[in-house]
């Protein structure tokens, strides 16, 4: 170890990142990989409430605009503002009112609220490079058209940092079809771009690191389980729950007769998670479903008994799902990329079901969710595990000895090497 520390001097590499599960592990991941390239790396701790005083506004309004982040500035006349683009889809931040009006170019209009405004959810979006066709401005990361209170600074500082960056890692792959017509969207658009992912099975040190305490009794409950049978449920580390959500999402599960594993974190308003279960409900699924408040998701996914996975549509779920090769269902719950995520899985690539279909829009939510598992576990989910598969194997190539996303780590590691030589 000390020699491996010796060797390293000058080739230091710090980690910031959300603190979030699903952004710690893929991070933790890279940062092994790192050292056992002989680089030294550190992960900083999350910084202390205080120093964010200085963003704390004591006039929290609600009173916000439905239209894109605006950057933080004035400016004389219009000519003199930047030419506005596509938002950058990292944030869902919004502005408020005060920030906006400064590049008002016709009396009480902005340009990003002539550019979306909340009737236009429905317009097809063509004018994105690499976007996928038929994408609806409801189905992009544009959470800012939802009216809730956010801060414009965090958005200013992600594109700050995504201009000053030399290299700009993704957590996505070359491997998967559609993600490649993006991927060389942005590299036209002259971005240095190493698409990593996915960070599966590139571990050196295969060392689980998680931020809650994971039940692993629910792999032991999988063992008796039949192959194929198993409903997973969990919606990730940040989505919260509403009492009615947790309310239809049980009642469905039971309806659809299979068993089920269900990590259910936290409920809005709610200390005691059993309390908002229906009453009678632990009683009645007995040994047939399993409640815990936390899962080792690649292991539980990798499980032969688990048949499909009822999720929020996240990114790194995704991944792991394809990766593992389980059917899934979504639309319950999406922020942020979510929407996005949503229709390449449900549309683009066909790998997964949404909830709320348009075939059954009024219907109480527990019959689609019922409705939903079904139809995701006919014959064994073989239609859909059928379409997995290529994806499946392509990830699981880019990660291998030649794989393209193994190239782009390897890249990544030799450009750090020279830069502790500059």
């Amino acid at each position: 170890m000390e020699q491996l520390l010796q060797s390293s001097q000058g080739r230091h590499v710090v980690f910031f990142t959300h603190n979030e599960q699903s952004h710690i592990t893929p991070m933790l991941v890279l940062a092994r990989l790192l050292v056992s390239r002989g680089l030294q790396v550190t992960c900083a701790r999350a910084l202390p409430a205080t120093a964010y005083a200085s963003y704390i506004s004591t006039n929290n309004s609600n009173n916000t605009l439905s239209c894109t982040p605006e950057p933080k500035f004035q400016v004389e006349s219009v000519e003199e503002s930047p030419q506005h683009s596509c938002a950058s889809c990292n944030a869902c931040t919004r502005p408020r009112r005060s920030s906006s009006l400064t590049l008002c170019i016709m009396p009480g209009r902005t340009k990003s609220q002539i550019a979306f405004q909340p009737g236009m959810q429905d317009e097809v979006i063509d004018f994105i490079p690499g976007l996928m066709k038929g994408f609806r401005v409801a189905d992009i990361p544009l959470d800012f058209l939802r009216r809730i209170p956010a801060e414009l600074e965090g958005l200013n500082f992600l594109q700050h940092s995504k201009a000053c960056a030399g290299i700009v890692l993704y957590n996505t792959s070359y491997a998967l079809e559609v993600e490649a017509e993006a991927l060389d969207a942005l590299v036209a658009l002259g971005l240095q771009i190493y698409p990593v992912a996915p960070m599966l099975n590139m571990d050196p040190c295969n060392i689980t690191t998680v931020l809650y305490r994971e039940d692993d009794k629910c792999l032991s409950w999988l063992d008796r389980q039949p192959l194929g049978s198993v409903v997973y449920v969990s919606f990730g580390s940040i989505v919260s729950l509403t009492r009615e959500e947790v309310l239809e999402l049980a009642l469905g599960l039971e309806a659809c007769g299979q068993p089920f594993l269900w990590v259910i974190r936290c409920i809005e308003g709610v200390s005691d998670v059993m309390s908002v279960l229906p009453p009678g409900f632990v009683e009645r699924i007995n040994t047939k479903g399993l409640i815990v408040v936390w899962a080792p998701q690649v292991a539980v996914l990798s499980h032969p008994s688990v048949g499909c996975f009822i999720f929020h549509s996240g990114l790194t779920s995704l991944l792991e799902a394809i990766w593992a090769g389980v059917p899934m269902i979504g639309d319950l719950y999406k922020i942020s990329e979510q929407n996005t995520v949503f229709r390449v899985m449900t549309e683009g690539w066909r790998v997964a079901l949404p909830i709320i279909h348009e075939s059954r829009p009024h219907s109480p939510l527990r019959n689609c969710i019922e409705t939903a598992i079904k139809e995701v576990l006919r014959d064994g989910g073989a239609a859909i595990r059928l379409r997995i598969a290529p994806l499946r194997a392509a990830l699981k190539e880019a990660v291998g000895p030649s794989g393209i996303s193994r190239q782009y780590l390897e890249q990544l590691v030799d450009v750090l090497l020279s830069l502790a030589h500059e």
